[in-house]
């Protein structure tokens, strides 16, 4: 990435600048200590030419300190093209002033002891905080009528922020970051973050994360309860930290200091630093498409800051934005450029399975097929505003102000996804996962909760049920291959431990894969997944393995061919290669074993010769493990018992013959079903194809007395025979009969062993019939 600088000719302001905010596309707002209120009008084409007006002047002694737009809950907090309604102020008067469009100072009040220092809207725009010198955190109405005290320290509040969900708030206090909870007697969370006083923060609605810059010179990025995730040394900056403020989409970060901007990834890494000489950045404001952000800086100059040369990769193809309106598609296999030109500015740019969507500021999407560039699809759209570009192999989402909307390749609508409460502002890629036919979203309510819709006609599955987890959920993912009709959703939740449950049946069981991880990815070409396990690597060969057979999934767990760092990050996870980068920041790629994706097409093809080819002639134990899963999935019995006898597994492999000489096609896939751990569904089995003794000798194998005399008596039929298997296993343990319902038939009944194994011959030659 790359930071491009401008500054207007045209200087309003005298004195030092406290506050820089974007009002629209193409208006700024600034004030500074000589209390002037400037609307600074922007050509799209010259920043240079940016015409200032003069709003208005407060106050005498009522410098400014900070300034924030009060959102319109009509547009849920965003800002549009129509600008800003009102603007709030805080002095050093102690005092917020509201301010309209036209420049008029609505009202004054009175709201701190000495000075505010921050002041920050809540983001449908119903209230607002202010913090100030007298250590005080206050809540007030839209109409500034205040509301509450949240906090009474004994240090000045220099910084705040609101939760993603609005519940919460961060501030400042000395040398330490506190979140309080708005609701009365709910317990605060605090941390120390520096080593001197904190004097900004920022907490990203986008991924949850908060950063935070001291008078100490560094950067420090930490998840909600306090857990450190990235820390800037102090060598990187020779002055303290002035101002911080995330991207919309929570993508990157821009940090302000002396003659200093910097522009950091959501991980902490540097990206792209620019060195001003306009003197300290006061403060940061990104504009809402994410292209750029306006700086306060101590010279009294608007600095108007664009980032460019964002880089997107899918496989072969990067995509860079050159400048405003192009981008250069580069080709690894075939070594060629190819410069793309746009009509308009581009905002958001991505690339995946051969195709590159583009958004701009018309607004328009362009849609360009890697099979020949010149010829994009170009198509209006509703949103002003695009936060997120999911791609699939078949079609791909975007998020914007009109929901979560999805389109073919050819710009087709297919679907609109609706669900009570969704805010699409505050979806990201934690809580949004898209596959060819599934969309997975987080309940932002319940975090417990993910909901599931048909990607092509947008209907919920699973009659609207979300799948429920017993922990608050961090991340969620959909894999990406495999039958339609089979998608598997990976959980990341709170605990850290990773889960997989299918996600188009109603209440299936989830399957517990690792504990330990940061984050996970699944591979783009097979049904891989990738985890950071207590910061080491780790690649599942087949995570559904835990449905079929739990013993076998450490087996399909291995590390990368090549050495890996600690405390490393997964960026992509394609086909045998995983990009990762390091702790220093640098990218390095990891080696995965290259035969997994060629077992997993054999398995999918149904060339089960090729699979156990494959398999001899590179004789890896996660390879054999994988096989005998995917066989027992396919009923594949002859694969499963060859995978088993190289896996040395020698039970596994003697219940597979048996399974093998079962007559009845029903029996075999019960009891299938029962390796599986699948009882119910073994039972469902049985019972359907009129195998009632099968299902009743199962419950007696597994020791389910009661289950096996609810069906014999259901039935009406070998009651006996289990009250006789029942009394035999008390003797062997030289137990006494204590359950009053075995007692009672017991008692009434003659047990004659010879009888009953007549009746079980009986059973087995009638099954015998069925034999196919």
């Amino acid at each position: 990435m790359k930071l491009q600088v401008a500054v207007p000719s045209e200087r309003a302001h005298t004195e030092p600048l406290s506050f820089a905010v974007w009002a629209s596309h193409n208006e700024v707002l600034s004030v500074g200590d000589d209390r002037v209120l400037i609307k600074w009008s922007l050509d799209d084409q010259n920043v240079a030419d940016a015409k200032p007006t003069k709003l208005c002047t407060l106050p005498e002694k009522a410098f400014p300190t900070c300034m924030s737009l009060q959102p319109s809950p009509s547009t849920g907090g965003r800002r549009g093209a129509a600008g800003f309604d009102v603007v709030t102020i805080g002095a050093s008067d102690g005092k917020i002033y509201f301010i309209s469009r036209a420049g008029r100072v609505e009202k004054a009040v009175e709201a701190h002891q000495g000075a505010i220092l921050a002041l920050r809207w809540v983001l449908d725009g119903s209230s607002f905080a202010t913090g100030g010198e007298d250590g005080q955190v206050k809540t007030w109405s839209r109409a500034g009528m205040h509301r509450s005290t949240l906090v009474q320290s004994t240090n000045p509040v220099y910084a705040l922020a609101w939760s993603p969900d609005s519940e919460s708030i961060l501030y400042t206090d000395g040398q330490m970051l506190t979140v309080k909870p708005r609701q009365a007697g709910s317990k605060h969370t605090q941390w120390k973050a520096h080593d001197s006083s904190i004097l900004c923060v920022d907490w990203s609605s986008a991924n949850n994360t908060i950063v935070s810059g001291s008078d100490d010179r560094t950067v420090k990025v930490w998840d909600p309860f306090g857990r450190q995730l990235y820390s800037h040394k102090s060598a990187f900056y020779q002055y303290p930290i002035l101002s911080l403020a995330w991207s919309p989409d929570g993508s990157t970060f821009a940090v302000g200091s002396y003659s200093t901007i910097r522009l950091c990834n959501n991980a902490g890494w540097s990206e792209a630093m620019e060195k001003p000489s306009n003197g300290g950045t006061y403060s940061l404001d990104w504009s809402k498409d994410g292209t750029g952000f306006v700086c306060g800086c101590g010279d009294g100059n608007v600095l108007f800051t664009r980032v460019t040369h964002r880089t997107c990769v899918w496989r072969h193809l990067e995509a860079t934005t050159t400048g405003d309106r192009s981008i250069v598609v580069h080709d690894s296999i075939n070594n060629v450029n190819d410069t793309l030109e746009l009509s308009s500015a581009i905002t958001k740019v991505s690339i995946g399975w051969s195709h590159l969507v583009v958004i701009t500021t018309a607004p328009s999407m362009v849609i360009f097929n890697a099979k020949n560039w010149n010829t994009p699809a170009m198509f209006e759209l509703k949103d002003t505003v695009v936060t997120m570009i999911k791609q699939t192999e078949r079609h791909f989402v975007l998020v914007g102000s009109s929901g979560v909307v999805v389109y073919s390749y050819d710009g087709r609508v297919l679907s609109t996804l609706r669900t009570q409460g969704l805010q699409c502002e505050l979806l990201t890629e934690q809580t949004l996962s898209v596959s060819t036919n599934t969309v997975a979203i987080r309940d932002r309510k319940n975090e417990q909760a993910v909901f599931l819709f048909e990607a092509l006609s947008g209907k919920p599955l699973n009659e609207g049920q979300p799948i429920k987890h017993q922990t608050e959920i961090s991340d969620i993912a959909l894999d990406q291959c495999g039958p339609q009709q089979i998608r598997n959703l990976a959980i990341l939740d709170r605990n850290r431990d990773v889960y997989l449950v299918p996600a188009r049946k109603s209440q299936a069981k989830a399957i517990k894969i690792t504990s330990m991880a940061s984050q996970m990815c699944w591979n783009d070409m097979a049904n891989v997944l990738a985890t950071v396990d207590d910061g080491e690597l780790r690649v599942h060969s087949y995570p559904a393995t835990g449905y079929i057979d739990e013993s076998l999934l450490a087996d399909t767990r291995i590390r990368p061919q090549n050495d890996t760092p600690q405390n490393c990050s997964i960026v992509a996870f394609s086909g045998p290669r995983a990009t990762i980068r390091r702790p220093d920041g640098a990218l390095v790629v990891a080696s995965i074993d290259q035969y997994l994706a060629f077992l997993h097409g054999y398995a999918l093809s149904n060339k089960w010769d090729d699979c156990q080819r494959l398999c001899r002639f590179v004789n890896k134990r996660h390879l054999w493990a994988c096989l005998a899963a995917m066989s027992l999935v396919e009923r594949e019995l002859n694969t499963a018992s060859t995978a088993y006898a190289a896996l040395s597994n020698a039970p596994k492999v003697v219940y597979l013959d048996k399974i093998k000489a079962i007559p009845s096609p029903e029996g075999r896939s019960g009891e299938l079903a029962l390796l599986c751990h699948q009882q119910e569904q073994a039972e469902q089995i049985f019972l359907q194809a009129g195998l009632v003794y099968r299902a009743i000798k199962m419950h007696i194998r597994l020791c389910h007395w009661e289950k096996a005399l609810d069906l014999a008596t259901k039935h009406k039929t070998h009651v006996d025979t289990v009250v006789a298997h029942r009394q035999k296993y008390m003797q062997e343990f030289g137990m006494k009969e204590s359950n009053k319902r075995f007692i009672q038939y017991g008692q009434g009944m003659e047990i004659d062993w010879e009888k009953i194994k007549a009746k079980v011959a009986l059973e087995e030659e009638k099954e015998e019939r069925r034999r196919q």
